[in-house]
C-alpha cells in the first residue's frame, strides 16, 4: 500500500514538471520583438525601452571599430561617452532589462564602421575581448568594462562592409566560451538577398541562436507598393535553407527609418503574419530602430492587434505581467513539488522502520531458534518435550554427502578403517584426497569445484560444536558467492565406527536404514 503511494507521489511530482515545461515551451513559441537601440539621442534611456513591456531582445548598437589589430571603439550616439568610461552608467539599466525576462546584445558590425578580421588569431583575439569585456569573462577588472560590472547576454553579428573571412570562426570562438550555467547568444543581421554577401559562410554553422533578416534596403527581396511575394518567398528561402535558433522578420519601424521596404502595419499583421508564423522556426519582428518604433507605435501596433486575436499570447499583458504570470507557475509548481517531496520521504521512511522492524523480528527469532546450535523448548499438554533444531539438518547434510559421493553412509568401504561415510570424507578432506569423495558419475556432468563446495559445506555443517556450524543464511550466501572463503572443518559429530560391510550395503531391509535405504534416520518418535 505504502509502495503505490509512493508510486502515485513520484508520478504526480513529474507530471508537475512536464506541465510547467509545456507551458514554458508554449510561451517562447509566441511572437518576439527584437529592437536596436543606441544610435539616437532622443530614444529614451535603455531602462525606458525595457520598460514598455513590448520587447524580448534589446540589441545595443554598436561596437563598429575593431579587428585587424585596432582598438576597439564603441559609437552609441550620445548615450554615454565611452572614452571617458561614461558608458559604464549602462551597468544599471542592463541589469533591469535581465530582470525582467529581456535578453540584452551588443551588436557588432553596422553600415558605418571600420572592422575586419585579418586571420584565425585575430578572430580568437576579438573573441577574448568580447568575452572579457562584456559578457561573462573575468580577464579584466569591472572598471576596464566599458558597460561597467554587467554582463550582457549575447554577440549579435550585423556586417555589412566586410569579406565573409573568418566571422565563422569569430562565432564558432564566443559559442564556445558558454557553460552550463551561461550560454552566449548569438545573433545575426544579414540582408535579404540569399545567401548573405558577409555572413554567409558564418550562417552555415548553424550556431546562431536569432536571425533576423534585414528585409529592406533590398529591391528584390521586401515590401513594394502592396505586393508582399517577393518578401514571402524570400522569408520562405531564408527559413528553409538554413539551421538557426529562431529566424525574424527585420523591418523598418517607419517609413523613415530606411530608403525602402517599410510594410504598413496594418497588413503586416492581416497579411504577412498570418503566413510566416507557420514556419517551425519562426521567432517574431526585428524593428529598426527604438527610435522610430517609439514615433510611429509600430510594436504597439503589433502587440495590440496580436491581443485582439481569438487565441491571443501571453505577451499581451506585457512583459511585467507576463513574467508575473510565469512566477505565478513555478510558485504554484514549487509548492506542488514541496509537498510531494514531503510526502515521498516521509512515506519512505515509514516504510523503512516498518522493513526494519520486520527485519529485526526475524533476526530474534532466528537467533532464538539458533542459538548455541541447539533448540527450544516447547511445552505440549503441560510435558516438556525438548526438541534439537539444527542449523542445517543432519539428514540433509548426509544426504548431501551420498548424492555426490554415489555411498551410503552406514557403510563400511575400508575394512581396515571402519567408519562411516561422514567419517571417512573428514579424514580424506584433511588428506587433500577431494577428488576421492565424488562419484565419477557425476565428474563429467558437473563442476568439480561446485561439488567440493558442497562437500566442504556438509563438513562445516557436521562439526562436533553447534557453535562452529554455519547457520541457514550463511549456507546460502557459501553455496551461491565462490568468492567466499570457508573455514576448515572440525571433526564431525558423527565419528562413530561402522560394522556394515559393502555387499550388505544393498539389503533394503536393514534395520539401521530408514525405509528408504538411503540415510540412518530412525522412524521412532523423540
Amino acid at each position: 500500500m505504502i509502495r503505490r503511494i509512493l508510486q502515485s507521489a513520484s508520478l504526480a511530482l513529474l507530471l508537475t514538471f512536464v506541465v510547467l515545461l509545456v507551458l514554458d515551451t508554449s510561451e517562447a513559441q509566441s511572437d518576439d520583438i527584437a529592437i536596436y537601440w543606441g544610435q539616437n539621442d532622443n530614444e529614451g534611456t535603455l531602462t525606458e525601452t525595457c520598460a514598455t513591456g513590448k520587447y524580448s531582445y534589446v540589441i545595443i548598437a554598436f561596437l563598429n571599430k575593431f579587428g585587424n589589430g585596432q582598438t576597439p571603439e564603441i559609437n552609441l550616439a550620445s548615450h554615454c561617452d565611452p572614452a571617458s568610461n561614461g558608458c559604464t552608467t549602462l551597468s544599471k539599466d542592463i541589469r533591469n532589462c535581465q530582470m525582467q525576462g529581456i535578453k540584452v546584445l551588443l551588436s557588432i558590425g553596422g553600415a558605418d564602421g571600420d572592422y575586419r578580421l585579418a586571420s584565425s588569431s585575430d578572430a580568437k583575439i576579438v573573441s577574448d575581448y568580447l568575452w572579457n569585456n562584456f559578457l561573462g569573462g573575468t580577464a579584466t577588472t569591472s572598471s576596464s568594462r566599458p558597460f561597467g560590472d554587467a554582463v550582457l547576454d549575447g554577440i549579435d553579428f550585423d556586417i555589412e562592409n566586410s569579406t565573409q573571412q573568418h566571422w565563422d570562426e569569430l562565432a564558432r570562438f564566443l559559442k564556445s566560451h558558454g557553460t552550463s550555467t551561461q550560454n552566449v547568444y548569438l545573433s545575426a543581421a544579414p540582408q535579404c538577398p540569399f545567401p548573405d554577401r558577409e555572413m554567409g559562410i558564418a550562417l552555415d554553422t548553424g550556431i546562431f541562436d536569432c536571425v533576423w533578416v534585414q528585409f529592406y534596403n533590398n529591391p528584390g527581396c521586401e515590401y513594394t507598393q502592396s505586393n508582399d511575394s517577393d518578401l514571402l518567398s524570400s522569408w520562405n528561402q531564408w527559413t528553409t535553407s538554413l539551421k538557426a535558433g529562431k529566424f525574424f522578420m527585420g523591418l523598418p519601424a517607419s517609413p523613415a527609418a530606411a530608403g525602402s521596404g517599410y510594410v504598413p502595419v496594418d497588413l503586416l499583421v492581416s497579411n504577412i503574419l498570418p503566413v510566416i508564423n507557420k514556419s517551425p522556426n519562426y521567432g517574431g519582428v526585428m524593428l529598426w530602430t527604438t527610435y522610430y518604433d517609439k514615433q510611429s507605435g509600430y510594436s504597439s501596433y503589433i502587440r495590440s492587434s496580436l491581443c485582439t486575436q481569438q487565441n491571443p499570447p501571453p505577451e499581451c499583458r506585457g512583459n511585467d505581467s507576463h513574467k508575473a504570470h510565469k512566477w505565478w507557475i513555478w510558485l504554484i509548481v514549487g509548492i506542488g513539488a514541496a509537498l510531494a517531496i514531503s510526502l515521498i520521504f516521509y512515506l519512505w521512511f515509514t516504510l523503512r522502520r516498518k522493513n526494519k522492524g520486520e527485519v529485526d523480528g526475524k533476526m530474534k527469532q532466528e537467533k532464538a531458534m539458533h542459538e548455541d546450535g541447539v533448540s527450544a523448548v516447547f511445552s505440549n499438554k503441560g510435558k516438556n518435550v525438548e526438541t534439537e533444531v539444527k542449523m542445517f539438518s543432519s539428514e540433509s547434510t548426509v544426504l548431501m554427502l551420498e548424492i555426490v559421493s554415489g555411498k551410503k553412509n552406514a557403510c563400511n568401504y575400508d575394512s581396515d578403517n571402519p567408519l562411516g561415510l561422514i567419517g571417512q570424507a573428514w579424514q580424506m578432506w584433511n588428506k587433500g584426497k577431494y577428488s576421492e569423495l565424488i562419484d565419477p558419475i557425476l565428474k563429467g556432468s558437473c563442476a568439480v569445484n561446485e561439488i567440493l563446495r558442497c562437500i566442504h559445506m556438509s563438513l562445516l555443517c557436521v562439526q562436533d560444536q553447534a557453535g562452529d556450524r554455519p547457520t541457514m543464511s550463511d549456507v546460502v550466501s557459501f553455496l551461491s558467492r565462490e568468492a567466499i572463503i570457508l573455514a576448515k572443518p572440525k571433526k564431525p559429530v558423527f565419528f562413530t565406527s561402522i560394522t556394515v560391510n559393502e555387499p550388505k550395503c544393498a539389503d533394503a531391509g536393514q534395520k539401521t536404514h530408514s525405509l528408504n535405504d538411503q540415510t540412518i534416520s530412525t522412524m521412532s518418535t523423540r
